[in-house]
């Protein structure tokens, strides 16, 4: 996928490090995984190169799952 390409060099350049297409998870597959929606859902463009917040490739997510004991 382009997209995912472009932000991994985004990403290195910006930071020295990213991760590759395989350990990344959308919410959707966290969901189905714990078979749950998250309790809370945050996700909010990372600005690091002065870019404008709605074209920025860099997205930092955080997602809180309230899982049911074993």
């Amino acid at each position: 996928m382009a997209e995912i390409e472009h932000q991994r060099r985004l990403t290195e350049s910006l930071l020295g490090h990213s991760h590759p297409p395989d350990e990344l998870f959308t919410i959707e597959e966290f969901s189905s995984a714990f078979n749950t929606l998250p309790m809370v859902f945050i996700q909010k463009p990372m600005d690091l190169t002065h870019e404008n917040p709605g074209t920025t490739a860099l997205m930092a997510n955080v997602a809180v799952f309230k899982l049911n004991s074993l």
